[in-house]
């Protein structure tokens, strides 16, 4: 009977202490905040539409474009007139 008696007290001061612990994990872990979102009328996505592609358009979308091609700046045989394997 003893030996049943300590089980139950084990169990019992166990099970609180999970008890305890799930709730300081609870409440002191950072839980995230579900943010609204802000709701525009049409017109007012209409602006914002309007205004963000006016400033992507470019008129000379290659007027920047990168050199792409590796043969202008590694090429070994700039300076070589003819052809060396002949």
């Amino acid at each position: 009977m003893d030996a049943l008696k300590n089980k139950e007290v084990i169990l019992i001061v166990v099970a609180i202490i999970i008890l305890v612990v799930g709730y300081f994990v609870y409440a002191l872990y950072p839980r995230e905040t579900a943010q609204t979102p802000t709701v525009q009328s049409p017109a007012e996505q209409n602006q914002a539409a309007a205004e963000n592609v006016g400033s992507s358009v470019n008129d000379q979308p290659l007027e920047n474009a990168p050199d792409l091609n590796p043969v202008n700046k590694a090429n070994p045989f700039t300076s070589v007139k003819t052809n060396p394997f002949e």
